[in-house]
């Protein structure tokens, strides 16, 4: 009886879970629409120009297999640095709030079109070559990157309400400004953690696509 009311009421919950994460919904189809954008734009594109494309967008270490580890590492970590520290500059400003929804499509812009390019010049190598290293860790940044621009959205539209002309001034942002920063310096750990995980996997998985 409870199993059939739990399949029953499952569309309910599930309905209620995503009005209730509406903005993390928001940025997952934005990042999504950049992706889709990234693959289309990486078919009508020389080789160079999609390459120039991807490390101006986020890099994903195309030529992870023939580098050191501390490479491998370094530009996993600083591929994605910047799309957690423009969100965190963004939402301590007012005008913010229309611009940091920008850092999620041109994450998805470059993953979309380094896979795109992948699969363009190596074919099915270039498929298991996503999968195995490319997706994992971008899958686990973009989350990354979502939360911090939720934060970075919620702390900026705090700022913009102040400036309207009936809103209610509360006595002060510290104790949010402390809960941000605390958030940010969270996120920015895993960050670290995730680049460490992105790197052992690149050291293990890379030997099979050495030509």
């Amino acid at each position: 009886m409870n199993w059939t009311t739990n399949i029953h009421t499952l569309p309910k919950r599930i309905y209620e879970a995503l009005s209730q994460n509406r903005m993390l919904l928001f940025f997952t189809t934005l990042l999504i629409c950049g992706l889709f954008f990234g693959v289309l734009i990486s078919k009508n594109m020389a080789q160079e120009e999609a390459q120039a494309l991807v490390n101006l967008l986020g890099g994903f270490a195309l030529n992870r297999t023939s580098q050191p580890v501390l490479t491998t590492f370094l530009h996993s970590l600083l591929s994605v640095l910047p799309f957690v520290l423009v969100p965190f500059f963004l939402g301590v400003s007012a005008v913010g709030v229309p611009l940091i929804p920008c850092v999620l499509v041109f994450r998805g812009l470059g993953l979309g079109t380094a896979l795109g390019y992948l699969y363009a010049a190596n074919g099915l190598k270039g498929i298991a070559f996503s999968v195995l290293l490319i997706i994992p860790p971008a899958i686990v940044s973009s989350i990354l990157i979502i939360l911090s621009c939720k934060e970075a959205f919620r702390f900026s539209l705090l700022l913009c309400r102040r400036f309207l002309p009936n809103a209610e001034q509360p006595q002060g942002l510290w104790p949010q400004l402390k809960v941000y920063l605390v958030r940010f310096l969270a996120l920015l750990i895993l960050l670290f953690l995730a680049a460490f995980v992105d790197t052992i996997c690149s050291a293990a998985f890379s030997q099979f696509f050495v030509t």
